[in-house]
Formats: C-alpha cells, structure tokens, sequence
C-alpha cells in the first residue's frame, strides 16, 4: 500500500550550483476511494506543483484527467514536501505531476520514467487497486492519545493479601540499583488511576508484568504469569475494568526477540542439550550453552540471561503469536508495546499484527526502534514506534544547544514527512523513558531557572506535535534522575498528597535505615532517611501546589482531546529564525488545512516581538501569564516564553 519511486532524469538543475537531483514520490491508500501522495524535491527548485490523475483504464488525453493542485508541506535540510489527497472513485489510479521550478525555466513532467517536458514521455505512477484489506488502518482512539509510562515497581506501592512489612523492598525513596526492589504493584497503580486522569492520561503503558527474576522484567521466566510480586490475575483484570472505566487504554510491553535464561525452554536445552526438542529455539553455536563461554546469540552482547529466540522457527513463532492473543483475551488489554522489535524478522511481525487484530480490532501495537523505523511502518506491521528521533531533536535544541532555530524547525519536518500520516499520530513521542535519563537532570548544564524553562519549552513542543505525547512517571512531577537505574526512581507522591504513610509501612517506618545492596558490579551500602511512602489514599494535612509542569500537561491533554486539529491536523513550520531563537509553529485543520493553533517559542533569554502577529487570534495559553479568550497574540514574548494562539475564523476564511 506504500510505494517509492526516484526519478530516472533530473527534474530540474539548481540555479546556483547547476546540481542534477532526484525527486522521491511516495503514496498510500487513505480510504477505499482516496489516496494520500507526497512528492520530494530539492529545497528550493519548484515553486508549483500540479498533479494529473485518472483512473487506470481511461485515455490518456489531457481532458481525461482531474487536476489537484498539492501546496508545499513543509521544507527540511535538503528537501521540500508537495503533499495532497485525490480522489480517486473507480478505486484505480495513475497520476503524474506538472512541476513549474523556481528558477522560471519550462515546466516539466514526473513520472514513474523520469523527467521531461512531453507528458507521454514519463510515464505515470500507479496505485491498481485500493483494496480494502491494504488500507492504513490504525485504532482510531490513537489520535487524542496522551500516554503515561509506568516502571511498576516504582510506581505506588499497596499491601496485599495481609502482607506486612516485606524485607524484600527497600524504603520507598531509596536509591535505585540494578536490583534492588521497592514494591510497586498493579493495586497500586489502579489506587493512582484517578490521579492520572485529573492529568489528563488515556492510555497506560506498563513496562513487563510478566514473571521474572529482575526489577525490570525484560528476562521473561514465564510468558503466561504475572510476577507474584506485582500482584495475581484478577488484580491486572481489575486494573483494566476500572481504567476503562476512566476511559483510559492499557497497553503492556513484551519482548519476543530474547527470554530470559529461567525460560522452561532453555532450561530444557541446558539440561538434555542438543537432544532437547527446544535446541532449535535459541541461536546455539555449539551444545552444551555454557553461561560462562556464551556459546548463543543474545540480546545486544554477550548477555547470557538474556538468550535470543529464534522467531523463524514456527512453533516459537506459534507460541509467542498465542502469548499475544492470550493477555488480550484474558485480560482485556488494549495493545503491546514490543520491546527490541527492530531485531525480529518482520514475516513474525506481519503474523502477530493479524493475530492480534482477529482478537482485538482496535489493539494498539507500537515497536521499540530508536533509530528510523519507515519499512516497519508500511501499515502491515506496527501502527508506530518509540519516536527517539523526536527526543534527540528536542534535546538537541532545547536542552543541548547543538542545533540553532532553523535547522530545528527543518528536522521537526522532516520527522513528519518521515512516515505515513496514520503512523506518525501512533507514534510515542517521548522526551525521557526508563532506558534514558530524565529530561530535567540533563539540563543541569543551565542555572535552575533556565533549566525548568528550556523542560517546560520541551514539554509544550511534545504536546503541540502530531503523535501520542508520552509522559515518563513522574516527570509532570520534576522528578529527577540519570542513566539507567538512577531514571527508575520512585515516585514522589509526597509532590501530590504531601506527607503520606500506608498502613503497611507504618511499622517499618524508622527514623534512618540501613540498606545493603548488590548490583552485578559493585556493592554499596546506602543509608537512606525513610521518605513518605506511597499511599493509596491522601493523608489528611494540606496537599502541596503541584508543579508547574503537571498544570502544562493537564492544559495541554485537554486542547488535545477536544480539538480535531490536535488530532489529525498537520503540522506545519510557519517560522523560524536564528538570530532571535524563535520558532513559530501550527496545527492545521484536518479538513482544510487553514491555520488553527499557532506556536510561538522563545528559546532565547531576551524579549522578542511575535513574528506576524494576527489581530483575530487569541492568546489561550503562555507558560508566563494567565490567559483568557480576549488575551491578545501581539504582545513580546518574555524570555523563554510558549504562547499558544487560536484562530477563531478557521475554517472560514
């Protein structure tokens, strides 16, 4: 349903340096009866774009044809973005395009054989049949998404079954090692449900439930049970009955690219060898596996828990496929997020997509690949990705300061021309996870003023783009952290209900412990003042003023659910500017493209005027004053100031 194409001839040359290059031609079937088509060109070498389409079958005679013009999209580095919809009623279509270039020369046609300045000499693109089974289909929840990632065992911490204090779990604020354990459970997470939705969330994202010897639970023991510490069945059932109940989807993470070593299968293998009749499971180079050799393949290298299965072997690829039909037919669940998903072959992908939309038509199924992920993309295998591209734009910019104003807004394009529409609103745009540090300990480099501003500049960036904003736990709350573990802190419940202690930390509840902890490297010992504990109930004594950036959030997820612009509008780069470190942004109508939100950023620590202020927009944001709808948009921006602007004649102009 997705097809490329370059240019066998040039298009045109460049004025200036006489360079030949190649246009790029993409399409998709947005509908049963209409095609989304985008034309790559080099920056600055057409100044209109005319595409002439008709159904597969009829002449080819200039009157046969319907004309559309397509409008520049937006421009990166090297390229600008032609982009439109056509119709296309007999569901067959060929198209070619007329391109007039900027520098006044004849127009010329583009075709599936190149350039030229005779129609009949280029040939046309094709799409020969939109066919139902081949749309982009993606769950339509997705586009007013705002997800929130959860590390459980960090997350809030309830007693169970009459548990009392379990020396297991060191005190709740203690600091995070690669092994230690703090306690966090699924009843604690549905205790915090209310919260996150006064924050505006509709969708979980819980990193591994599923029984494993770690914190982290990425070394999966057994595919078909929760972890005992985490809690039972009925307590992830009821977590999903009651976030339904709240309007929020639940979607858990899995890894199928690699086990851990405690998996009954190659336990088998390590125990009868090349004789198990699970040899063929894993990647073995030579029988016995030996820990200590690592003689198999595994997850990144040499990591001997962590043995790599072998995804074209069908009966794994059988009873993984089962595993992800099970947890949705069990429990409910509304989608998986696939973690090292870049590292399985993608026939397995293409079945598990089938598999787990026959059980569940509007699962969300979302990779893990940090690098460009388009040929995952192609809407037969995920609906989206982790958007690490996204995260290193914004870091690079805001927090960083490795790229000025202009080739911001140029990357910030070229990450939405990147993917299919559909998969760009699926995908999770993040600015910090439980692989990276939080976004507030890197920009410790700036004084603590500038600091929250440059976070809080992030943040409003993350909720204007198209995509799902993802929210790292606790990030709303200033949390912060390092590298991997430091980032997997607990939660600071403190920030929300004030002091807080549970019934089952009461007794465990001294002045200052003592705790010794092993990580696979190193042993420390750590004392830590016990800090207020995660409570699934607000004490009594005054709650604390939230931080600002939860006010951000919880603004920001409310224009996203209420506006479609938000939701299936484009993003477009109005303006950008080196000098002053301004970038203006906007959300365009979904069935006009006419401006509907604007953007204003000031990344820079002086005043600056609003470029082309607009006399009928209205302030009704700005991360520096209280707004209203007569708050008018041509006021200076303050130092490091976000406006958001409406525009009430959208639409109608």
């Amino acid at each position: 349903i997705n097809a490329e194409y370059m240019g066998k001839n040039k298009l045109c040359c460049n004025s200036h340096s006489r360079e030949m290059f190649r246009p790029r031609v993409s399409h998709y079937a947005v509908t049963e009866l209409s095609a989304r088509i985008t034309v790559q060109s080099q920056r600055g070498s057409v100044k209109k774009c005319f595409v002439y389409h008709q159904d597969r079958y009829a002449p080819d005679t200039r009157h046969a044809f319907g004309v559309t013009e397509f409008f520049l999209a937006g421009s990166c580095d090297y390229y600008d973005y032609y982009q439109g919809v056509v119709s296309c009623p007999t569901r067959r279509v060929r198209y070619r395009f007329l391109l007039y270039p900027t520098d006044g020369t004849t127009a010329v046609w583009l075709g599936e054989d190149g350039t030229n300045t005779s129609a009949s000499a280029v040939g046309f693109f094709h799409l020969p049949y939109l066919t139902t089974r081949d749309l982009y289909a993606v769950p339509t929840w997705a586009s007013s998404a705002v997800c929130y990632q959860i590390f459980p065992d960090r997350f809030c911490r309830v007693a169970q079954h009459g548990e009392k204090n379990d020396r297991r779990f060191v005190p709740w604020h203690s600091t995070p090692t690669r092994d230690n354990f703090f306690g966090g459970n699924l009843v604690g997470i549905t205790s915090k449900l209310p919260y996150l939705h006064d924050l505006g969330i509709n969708m979980l994202y819980l990193t591994p439930i599923f029984h494993a010897p770690t914190n982290h639970k990425y070394d999966t023991q057994d595919y078909y049970a929760l972890d005992p510490a985490f809690g039972t069945l009925d307590d992830l059932k009821q977590l999903v009955r009651e976030a339904h109940t709240l309007h929020i989807k639940v979607v858990l993470d899995c890894v199928f690219n690699h086990c851990g070593d405690n998996f009954f299968a190659f336990r088998d293998v390590c125990l009868n060898g090349v004789a198990s009749k699970y040899a063929d499971w894993f990647h073995i180079h030579s029988f016995p596996p030996d820990p200590e050799k690592c003689n198999y393949e595994t997850f990144a290298v040499n990591i001997p828990s962590l043995p790599k299965l072998r995804t074209e072997n069908p009966e794994v690829r059988e009873y993984l496929l089962q595993v992800a039909e099970y947890w949705i037919r069990e429990a409910d669940i509304d989608g998986w997020r696939l973690d090292v998903a870049n590292e399985v072959d993608h026939h397995f992908w293409r079945m598990f997509r089938d598999r787990v939309r026959a059980v569940k038509s509007d699962a969300i199924i979302i990779g893990e690949i940090w690098h460009e992920a388009h040929e995952w993309l192609l809407g037969d295998q995920f609906d989206g990705v982790m958007n690490y591209k996204f995260r290193e734009a914004v870091l690079d910019f805001l927090v960083f300061e490795k790229l000025e104003a202009e080739t911001f807004a140029r990357r910030l394009t070229r990450l939405v021309m990147l993917y299919p529409e559909p998969a760009l609103r699926c995908c999770l745009n993040l600015l910090g996870s439980h692989d990276t540090d939080r976004i507030l300990s890197l920009c410790k480099n700036h004084d603590e003023s500038t600091a929250r501003a440059r976070v809080l500049l992030s943040v409003v960036v993350q909720m204007f783009m198209p995509g799902i904003p993802m929210i790292y736990y606790g990030d709303e709350l200033d949390m912060e952290g390092g590298a991997d573990p430091l980032c997997r802190g607990a939660m600071m419940w403190e920030r929300v209900y004030g002091e807080t202690v549970t019934a089952a930390s009461t007794s465990a509840a001294a002045t200052t412990t003592t705790t010794t902890t092993t990580t696979t490297t190193t042993t420390t010992t750590t004392t830590t003042t016990t800090s207020p504990s995660p409570s699934s109930s607000p004490s009594t004594s005054p709650a604390p003023e939230r931080p600002k950036l939860f006010e951000v959030y919880a603004t920001f997820t409310k224009f996203r659910k209420s506006h479609p612009a938000f939701q299936t509008g484009a993003l477009k780069v109005l303006h950008a500017c080196n000098v002053q470190n301004l970038v203006v942004l906007a959300r365009l109508s979904p069935d006009d493209n006419s401006e509907v939100f604007r953007l204003y950023l000031n990344c820079s620590a002086r005043r600056q005027h609003p470029w082309d202020p607009q006399s009928h927009h209205q302030t009704v944001w700005s991360s520096e004053t209280l707004c209203d709808a007569t708050s008018r948009s041509d006021v200076p921006l303050r130092p490091f100031e976000a406006r958001l602007c409406f525009n009430p004649l959208a639409g109608q102009q």
